[in-house]
């Protein structure tokens, strides 16, 4: 059927095939329906209406084509079966109704195949983030079995299936709806972007340039475009910017895996923007899974055993689905402690083990986990701050914020002026397309597509330490090991691999290549090395390249570094 097809377009794979070694395993040819469209048109059109039919017709057509190319010291391999069928239990011989039948054991190994199910969703839409779907079944047989894993973004291409369950005298007969997929392709690309990758990164350089010499205001412009609704909030912001870019994943000589996921924990009063950060954070990122303590288990949040007609499977919970991604907890305290600590392994090993129901697997959870709570009692009452959380818990957070409402009057006066000028804007009459950050205006405001490519970009970079990095590193892990007043969940070693990751992200977020001195003290600055303002009110700097060299000489003065104070 595809025969001549096959041999014009699918040389080099048939050549493949014909040298393989292993006469039992199963070959496949990726055929782009477009280009058969193109040269093939009845066949093509053959294929799209009766695909059960005409694919077994295209698998003998390939073996038909490797017969023309068979060469000497080449075999033909007839193992491009697309559709198969389960062995039936036969309890009883069909032909005396005897149900003394003795099963044979020499199987051969052509008789079997792998098998997966998978089940798959809709894919959230980019406005909404809406993604409830009850899912559809998807049977993966051969070559197609392992090639995903929970959480991907897939194209699958198959038929629509329907099987019948067995009838019954006085019972409805009823049947369910599968996919038998024929191909399946993992989706790479990071975002959906409505431009190249050429010119994103065109944008992106052209930017930086023009901040060349105030890369703080620069930074300062994206912060800025961050929940533009939330008025200052300049910590908060920046924090969040530094979590979403990520530090870089290692792995040492003994082939132990040191996690480069930052996580951030929001403790704050209530209306101070805790979930507005919270929601923000899920949408610049493409793979973001949101949830609430309420309404979410320790079996949601890792992975649950769910039975059904056909046996026990895993369905992947919030932290297997946000791999690669950040998994956004509000009102993380509402959940049980038991639930709770379900998550430690999740946020410092980056996997979850499974044992359940005789299932025994281990997941990835690659991920940042943005978590959000109320001090103990509701508010703050002081300078101390207690929560229900453990302090092995405490420890896995990279960054602890602390959002204080102090009720200052002229921070509510300026508040208010923002927020019922927004509410009075009429959409229709001012139009911001022009204030954008882009290729033509490079000094406004960037739009939430733009920070999600940017965020996306720069999550891939691998950015190196410097020296002078490392000494004010280290030099901060050492002065607050040696704080006797910092708590003490605080002050782990766990604290000196958090200060490279924020260290790490800052870079990122400077479109850098090398962590610089300036990345290492905004991240001794987040952990609490200066005094932060804490307030939900901390506005943004006037002069951010002042404020900067005023922190950088009193950390370096507090560090012990003041040699290093000409590097500024």
């Amino acid at each position: 059927m595809l025969q001549d097809y096959l041999l014009k377009h699918h040389t080099k794979d048939l050549e493949e095939i014909l040298n393989a070694t292993q006469d039992h395993v199963f070959y496949s040819i990726q055929v782009n329906f477009v280009s058969l469209f193109e040269a093939d048109v009845e066949n093509a059109q053959k294929i799209l209406r009766n695909p059960r039919h005409y694919l077994p017709l295209c698998d003998e057509a390939a073996v038909k084509a490797q017969e023309q190319l068979c060469k000497t010291d080449q075999t033909v391999k007839t193992r491009l079966e697309w559709e198969r069928q389960l062995f039936r239990n036969i309890k009883c011989c069909e032909a005396c109704n005897s149900p003394n039948i003795t099963t044979l054991t020499s199987l051969e190994q052509d008789d079997c195949s792998d098998y997966q199910e998978i089940k798959i969703q809709d894919k959230c839409k980019i406005d909404t983030r809406s993604c409830y779907s009850v899912g559809l079944q998807v049977i993966l047989l051969d070559d197609l079995t392992d090639k995903c894993r929970p959480g991907d973004n897939v194209d699958i291409s198959g038929v629509v299936i329907r099987k019948w369950s067995t009838l019954k005298v006085g019972h409805r007969a009823e049947a369910t709806t599968f996919l038998m997929a024929n191909n399946i392709s993992i989706r790479r690309k990071i975002s959906e972007a409505t431009f190249s990758t050429a010119e994103i990164k065109d944008t992106f350089t052209a930017y930086w340039e023009h901040y060349k010499d105030n890369a703080l205001i620069g930074r300062d412009n994206i912060l800025a475009s961050i929940c533009p609704q939330l008025y200052g909030m300049y910590i908060a912001k920046l924090a969040l910017a530094v979590i979403l870019c990520g530090g870089v994943a290692k792995t040492n000589e003994t082939g132990t895996r040191i996690r480069g996921e930052p996580h951030l924990l929001l403790v704050g009063d209530p209306g101070t923007g805790k979930s507005q950060l919270l929601h923000i954070a899920s949408r610049l990122i493409t793979r973001s899974v949101f949830t609430t303590g309420i309404g979410t288990t320790a079996a949601g949040l890792t992975a649950g055993a769910v039975r059904d007609s056909d046996g026990w499977h895993l369905e992947a919970g919030a932290l297997v689905l946000a791999d690669g991604g950040v998994c956004c907890v509000d009102e993380f305290t509402t959940m049980s402690s038991h639930d709770r600590t379900s998550v430690h392994e999740a946020m410092e090993q980056q996997t979850i083990s499974i044992a359940k129901a005789g299932m025994l697997t281990t997941l990835n959870s690659r991920c940042s986990v943005i978590a959000a709570i109320n001090p103990d009692g509701g508010c703050f009452t002081g300078e101390e701050w207690k929560t229900c959380l453990g302090n092995p818990l405490l420890s896995r957070f990279d960054l602890i914020l602390l959002l204080k409402d102090t009720r200052n009057p002229e921070w509510d006066r300026m508040t208010s002026s923002h927020i019922l000028k927004a509410a009075c804007e009429d959409e229709e009459n001012n139009s911001y397309s022009e204030t954008y950050m882009g290729p033509l205006n490079l000094t406004g405001l960037w739009m939430e597509e733009t920070l999600c490519e940017y965020f996306a970009h720069v999550r891939t970079w691998k950015p190196v330490l410097t020296e002078e990095a490392k000494k004010i590193l280290s030099a901060t892990y050492l002065y607050h090991r040696s704080d006797p007043h910092r708590r003490p969940e605080r002050t782990t070693v766990r604290l000196l691999d958090s200060l490279i990751r924020l260290a790490e992200g800052h870079a990122k977020l400077m479109y850098r290549t090398k962590v610089e001195i300036i990345d290492a003290i905004t991240a001794a600055e987040l952990i609490g090395t200066t005094m932060l303002n804490s307030d939900v009110g901390c506005p943004f700097p006037t002069d951010p390249i002042a404020t900067y060299y005023s922190k950088a000489k009193d950390l370096l003065k507090r560090l012990e570094l003041q040699e290093l104070e000409s590097c500024i």
